[in-house]
């Protein structure tokens, strides 16, 4: 399960960004400010590692794909994808 994330975000996702970092000062002709973008840069990074990375060792641990909503025994290591999702979100609101 998080093979398969990892894969579509690194190459579809990550592209995307790039196309739009190469691509939007020359629709533009206005440049985005350098240290915002190695800023996103960083916590895409990390937000994706820490959302996608625990799913390998909890698939192992044998967690489901699927658990319903109001499950009371998902796995102690969970917190750590949502803590990494969260990263992810905010960082989308102010940039784009």
């Amino acid at each position: 399960m998080g093979h398969f994330h990892y894969v579509i975000y690194g190459a579809v996702v990550m592209g995307m960004y790039a196309a739009l970092y190469h691509w939007f000062p020359k629709m533009t002709g206005r440049m985005y400010s350098e240290g915002l973008g190695k800023l996103h840069f960083v916590l895409t990074f990390i937000g994706t590692n820490l959302n996608f990375f625990p799913m390998h060792p909890l698939g192992l641990q044998g967690m489901p794909r699927r658990l319903p909503p109001t499950t009371q025994n998902s796995p102690s290591g969970m917190w750590l994808p949502v803590w990494g999702h969260s990263c992810w979100a905010c960082l989308r609101c102010p940039l784009f």
